[in-house]
């Protein structure tokens, strides 16, 4: 009896199988690259809102700092606590407009002592008709 030992078949096999570990791999690693930029580029979009949102709280100091230099040291904005995006927006003490974004600055002032105030100042950045913002809340005393 003759044994024919012909392996093309299991050559063939082993060939698609290693291809299709390849295809998949390949995909993996174009789907980790893609999804890798899309987080990155998030990210940096929130780090510019919030650059933008630390420059419109100095300025906003800046701003309080001056007034009460002037004898007029301002209040508390309608909203005593601003709750979410909308009250501020419609609500606050001073706009900016800081490269593309505009930046809402919402008061809130306590007397501490006769001659000091504290003012807790909720500060949002945006960049208009996008989903881009960031939002801080900063204590100043003033003394």
């Amino acid at each position: 009896m003759i044994i024919n030992r012909n392996k093309k078949g299991f050559i063939l096999v082993q060939t698609l199988i290693y291809s299709l570990t390849g295809i998949i791999i390949l995909a993996g690693l174009s789907l980790s690259i893609y999804y890798g930029f899309n987080f990155y580029g998030q990210k940096k979009r929130y780090t510019i809102a919030l650059e933008a949102a630390k420059s419109g709280a100095l300025s906003c100091i800046n701003d309080i700092k001056n007034e009460c230099n002037n004898s007029f040291c301002p209040s508390t904005n309608s909203y005593s606590s601003p709750g979410d995006i909308s009250n501020i927006i419609s609500s606050y003490y001073k706009k900016y407009i800081i490269g593309d974004y505009e930046i809402f600055c919402h008061i809130k002032r306590e007397l501490v002592d006769s001659d000091e105030y504290f003012y807790n100042l909720t500060i949002v950045s945006r960049k208009p008709n996008t989903p881009e913002r960031a939002w801080i809340e900063v204590g100043y005393l003033l003394k």
